[in-house]
């Protein structure tokens, strides 16, 4: 309803959001009970129903991995707010070579949040 999931679609002002209360009720989860409860699977079907009687469906079987720009996109999305520009870049390099740091302080020092 808002193009994407993120974040702030989990706030407390979303939950409340009359635009997905009037959404929520015209969802209904329906739980598959020949499935096992531990599943590891990534079955996801969805249907959708049209007034007009018309029902669409399609099922995924295993998730789409995202790319490297996918993941480089969110974890700036993410840092947005919290980390300067300069920090999320200097935090994003450090996390792609952090198996080859000898000491893994300077990126925590850029990630922890200090009151």
């Amino acid at each position: 309803m808002k193009g994407k999931v993120w974040v702030n679609s989990f706030t407390d002002e979303s939950v409340v959001d009359h635009q997905y209360e009037e959404a929520r009720k015209k969802i209904e989860v329906v739980i598959h009970p020949e499935w096992p409860t531990s599943r590891v699977d990534a079955r996801a079907p969805v249907t959708i129903a049209l007034k007009d009687g018309r029902k669409f469906s399609k099922e995924l079987d295993t998730p789409r991995e995202p790319t490297m720009e996918e993941l480089f996109t969110r974890y700036r999305e993410a840092a947005d707010g919290v980390l300067t520009s300069d920090q999320t870049e200097k935090s994003l390099d450090l996390l792609l070579k952090m198996e080859n740091l000898k000491d893994v302080s300077e990126v925590m020092n850029l990630l922890v949040f200090r009151m």
